[in-house]
């Protein structure tokens, strides 16, 4: 596992981890469960997610590369259940390892040693939308909304239920509305002189 960049970075920059990835475990109570978690920049990391009568923790084993130096890392992560406020089971969170902080994802950026929540890092870790130019913002949020909807129509084929929408289909319409918008907005700042030149 490599350093990441000291510049300004965002979560898609990082090596992340998210509690929700482990909730089918935890809900069938399916311990010890153990396995490795990969990214596509040749990361990885084993895990091994435990319960005993402390309580939920996820242990993290992984090998860094510092100084051209190999260092082995192994640490536990709390799991901690919060009711939920629909008033049915719980909502789990990490208990950041260094923060202190309850959250849902941890992340490794800034060249950090650790996976850590953004609260625990003294450089901001941005999402992608707040390191887009006014018209990117548009454009990055269009794009990101017609991933997502590819992948609704893909899983979620059948639009009614006894005469209604189903509820996965009201989910697109509003997404769809959202696209228009923002499609309608990426093309409203374009620069005049741009505009001249794609009339013509």
């Amino acid at each position: 596992m490599g350093r990441n960049s000291t510049g300004a970075i965002s979560v898609n920059q990082c090596l992340f981890i998210n509690v929700n990835f482990y909730l089918k475990s935890i809900r069938k109570n399916i311990f010890p469960f153990a396995g490795t978690t990969s990214w596509n920049t040749g990361a990885s990391i084993t895990f091994f997610l435990s319960k005993d009568e402390t309580g939920l923790s996820l242990e993290l084993i992984y090998t860094k590369t510092i100084k051209e130096e190999k260092q082995n890392f192994n640490y536990k992560i709390k799991i901690v259940p919060v009711p939920s406020n629909l008033g049915k089971g719980n909502n789990y969170y990490f208990i950041c390892p260094i923060s202190g902080k309850r959250c849902k994802i941890l992340y490794m950026g800034y060249g950090s040693d650790y996976f850590k929540s953004r609260k625990a890092y003294q450089n901001r870790i941005y999402y992608p939308s707040q390191l887009s130019s006014r018209l990117n913002l548009h454009n990055d949020k269009y794009w990101s909304l017609e991933r997502g909807l590819k992948t609704l129509y893909t899983k979620h084929p059948k639009t009614h239920y006894k005469g209604n929408f189903t509820r996965p289909q009201k989910r697109i319409k509003k997404l769809v509305a959202k696209m228009d918008y923002h499609d309608n907005m990426r093309w409203s700042i374009l620069p005049k002189s741009l505009m001249k030149i794609m009339n013509r």
